[in-house]
């Protein structure tokens, strides 16, 4: 085709270029997501922060897409904010503390069952299969409680907070518990389950919690507020100490980095590569909410996410020695 200039000209392509514009604006709301998950900035810019794998995955396909087409320039903006997400997740691609095969594993289990799931058989299998010392429960009600009553036989020590409103919680020991109680840390009105454990004649600290989702700043408070308690509980106790559950929060905010440092935990994670829990269907581009957290006293010997048990969530369950964790490498 020629132009009334006689010049020859090719078609235009207007699908193509709305997809390259589209791209070109999703990574750059990727760079600007980048820059404030770095910063605490209140509520908003926070949940910012829990996008940084997605942000990793879009920008490092941006960077080489552009390249591609000879944007050079685009490239390597794209490419270096990718970077910078990949160095920010790299503790938990890449490092581990060194595992031990020394001593016998505690293994501990966090399941969010999903009030509304009826799959209450696999649940109970997947328990079974894992087969536990401990198992955390959430979004127990009165029904799911009386589904689960058949595992008592054989973790027969428990705490539970049964509601209808997606916050009952419940814990289930094979091994017997001490000053086992649930009550509510802070002022979001759910409960926490706060119990102490003999694990392998030493005492731990258990605290199993699920606080409210940060979809609204109110929220947001109560969970933040929640989660500094109970990192208070934990320097107060002065023990191996075990903080576990759905936290609703990742752990590239801002808020799960101060929980770790004001009481001294270590995300279990670390080392193990990313094991997103939610949403389930589609956890290999989700996020991880759901968490088991443990001090100084803990080495991990194993970490894993468990099998599809009909929830929104996947469990995690988590091998533990007792021993000084040797330093990240």
């Amino acid at each position: 085709m020629e132009s009334p200039e006689g010049k020859t000209v090719g078609p235009k392509r207007p699908g193509r270029f709305r997809f390259v514009g589209a791209v070109e604006a999703s990574a750059a709301l990727a760079c600007v997501g980048t820059l404030t998950a770095f910063l605490d900035l209140g509520w908003l810019p926070e949940l910012t922060s829990h996008l940084r794998p997605q942000y990793a995955v879009l920008l490092v396909a941006a960077a080489v897409g552009f390249g591609v087409l000879k944007r050079p320039k685009r490239a390597v903006l794209f490419g270096c904010f990718a970077l910078l997400n990949v160095l920010a997740l790299a503790p938990w691609l890449f490092s581990r503390s060194a595992t031990t095969s020394e001593g016998t594993a505690f293994r501990v289990l966090v399941l969010n069952v999903n009030t509304a799931n009826t799959r209450h058989d696999a649940v109970r299998a997947e328990i079974r299969r894992l087969d536990p010392d401990v198992v955390l429960v959430m979004e127990v009600d009165n029904l799911w409680l009386e589904q689960l009553r058949e595992l008592r036989t054989k973790w027969p020590h428990w705490v539970t907070a049964p509601r209808p409103d997606n916050f009952g919680i419940a814990l289930f020991s094979k091994r017997e518990l001490s000053d086992a109680r649930a009550e509510e840390v802070g002022d979001a009105g759910v409960p926490t389950i706060i119990a102490e454990v003999d694990a392998h004649s030493q005492p731990v600290l258990l605290l199993g919690t699920l606080p409210l989702a940060p979809g609204r700043p109110e929220n947001a408070k109560l969970r933040d507020e929640q989660l500094a308690l109970l990192a208070a509980r934990v320097n107060a106790a002065n023990k191996p100490a075990i903080l576990f559950g759905d936290l609703n929060v990742t752990p590239w905010s801002p808020r799960f980095r101060e929980l770790e440092r004001t009481a001294g935990l270590r995300d279990t994670m670390r080392g193990f590569g990313l094991q997103p829990t939610w949403p389930a269907p589609v956890a290999f581009a989700g996020i991880p909410l759901d968490h088991c957290l443990v001090t100084s006293h803990f080495t991990v010997k194993h970490r894993e996410r468990t099998r599809h048990i009909g929830s929104d969530h996947l469990g995690v369950w988590v091998d533990l020695v007792i021993g000084p964790a040797p330093s990240v490498t």
